[in-house]
């Protein structure tokens, strides 16, 4: 779980939160926002302190070190704040996951996908 506060000062803006989610190479592996939040999103918010949180699957990024950069926007495009390196974490694998593989998984996100298996047609000999 993400959980930011925030101090609105300006009553009646409209405020979203938008994260950037690097890589230690530097790539942008995520970037949720508030945009689908259901009861604030693109409505005036009043003076006073808020809390955005989202929650985030453990197993949706590869193992690593990301950074965490929190941006305030104001009516959908303005960024009214940017705070660099809000949060740095490292994700480190369980050896239950990797199976007999020992190398480094590729890509920046490894969500666990629910796998089925069946027999299309049989052939015996």
């Amino acid at each position: 779980m993400l959980e930011f506060e925030y101090l609105n000062l300006q009553p009646g803006a409209r405020l979203d939160i938008s994260l950037h989610i690097h890589n230690e190479q530097g790539i942008m592996a995520l970037n949720p926002g508030t945009l689908h939040e259901p009861e604030w999103h693109g409505r005036e918010f009043p003076g006073g302190l808020f809390r955005s949180s989202c929650y985030v699957p453990g197993d949706l990024l590869n193992d690593g070190l990301y950074r965490v950069e929190l941006l305030v926007v104001r009516d959908e495009g303005m960024v009214v704040h940017r705070e660099d390196d809000v949060l740095v974490f490292e994700i480190r694998d369980e050896a239950a996951t990797r199976g007999a593989w020992l190398g480094k998984w590729p890509g920046v996100i490894r969500p666990n996908l629910k796998w089925t298996t069946e027999p299309v047609e049989s052939r015996t000999r």
